[in-house]
């Protein structure tokens, strides 16, 4: 049997599917890990509120943004102080992309 189950949205099929696997751990009394893969600090900030979020999510794994990215075109959103992430008290995720980032980059219309 599992000791714990460790969620990453990559793999779990995004945060609804995330909320799906909270549910289940919860009735069967199991803690859980938050995860993450090589997100940008964007997506790591969507990470934090959502551990934040749950009480039976007692470890975590969220220091992905920190492995090789090349920019950090990321506004606002989660930081590190030393061994803590801190989050602001702003609305949604309280995150955002430069807007000069998302210009420089190829669109597709589909």
């Amino acid at each position: 049997a599992a000791r714990y189950i460790n969620i990453k949205f990559a793999k779990s099929g995004g945060i609804n599917e995330a909320i799906k696997i909270i549910d289940l751990a919860e009735q069967n009394n199991m803690r859980c890990m938050q995860g993450g893969m090589l997100e940008s600090r964007l997506a790591l900030t969507a990470n934090v509120h959502f551990a934040m979020a749950f009480k039976n999510i007692c470890f975590f794994d969220l220091d992905t943004c920190l492995l090789g990215h090349l920019v950090d075109p990321v506004i606002g959103g989660c930081r590190y102080n030393t061994m803590e992430i801190l989050l602001d008290d702003l609305p949604g995720i309280g995150a955002d992309v430069e807007q000069s980032y998302l210009d420089g980059l190829e669109s597709i219309v589909v």
